[in-house]
């Protein structure tokens, strides 16, 4: 099989989801597959996914694999993102694997946009905008490299995997995996002519659990003082100004190839 596409949900609304199938949708499936695994949500997302008979859709649940060796269940009965993620890049069957947030709507025809590049040798990631601008900074005229989103060769998404220590959390483990996959692939490249569309939601992934939000904080930001990214830039301060610093580095190392 050529790709996979793989996404963790974790009590997104169902909407969002569907939105999100609806344009991932608009892409060319003949050697392709969709890999969602539910990270232990109380939401009813099979008959959502069983609606889309037209597309390639595997669905995983987390909490039926507790024996699986990449999945544990911490004390509140969910399990680890990064869990997921993993089990879902494992449970994948495409030679490259495209990694998204099952809360963006990505344009028509982005996959095959990716490999116009050599995925073996750069990670391709496309732009992201806020769908409701008056709740965060996105918009049309402030571009940002969408950090949701990479297609690469599976053997660099294999050499990385996720950080199995991240607790419940708000977004840690996806920065962190960003600047790990840049260190292992050596350059991504950015393309401002796909604009994917972030879609506002009362709750990111985890945010419920407040102490697992501070604690992955702590951690990341202890992970990564210090510690270079690709263009020699330390990692410190705040989650915001991670988020800016690999921007900035992307945005320096991405010597564009797509226009």
């Amino acid at each position: 099989m050529k790709f996979s596409v793989v996404m963790t949900v974790y009590n997104r609304p169902q909407l969002m989801l569907m939105n999100t199938l609806v344009k991932l949708g608009c892409n060319d499936w003949t050697d392709g597959e969709i890999v969602i695994v539910d990270d232990g949500s109380n939401i009813p997302y099979q008959p959502i996914i069983e609606s889309f008979g037209n597309l390639p859709v595997r669905w995983i649940q987390c909490n039926t694999f507790k024996d699986h060796p990449h999945v544990y269940q911490i004390d509140d009965g969910y399990n680890n993102p990064a869990h997921a993620a993993n089990m879902g890049l494992e449970e994948a069957k495409g030679e490259h694997i495209f990694w998204m947030s099952s809360d963006v709507m990505v344009p028509p025809n982005i996959i095959d946009r990716a490999f116009d590049l050599d995925l073996t040798k750069v990670a391709y990631m496309p732009c992201v905008v806020d769908l409701d601008t008056n709740q965060t900074y996105l918009g049309p005229d402030r571009l940002a490299p969408l950090g949701w989103f990479y297609g690469v060769h599976r053997s660099h998404m294999d050499a990385v995997k996720w950080d199995l220590e991240y607790l419940k959390g708000i977004a840690f483990e996806d920065n962190d995996f960003m600047c790990r996959l840049g260190l292992q692939v050596g350059r991504f490249v950015i393309d401002k002519s796909q604009v994917a569309w972030h879609q506002s939601h009362p709750q990111t992934a985890y945010s419920d659990d407040l102490k697992g939000w501070k604690t992955n904080q702590e951690y990341t930001m202890q992970k990564h003082d210090g510690v270079p990214f690709h263009t020699g830039c330390p990692l410190k301060k705040s989650l915001t100004d991670v988020n800016h610093q690999l921007i900035l580095d992307m945005e320096y190392e991405a010597k564009r190839i797509i226009v």
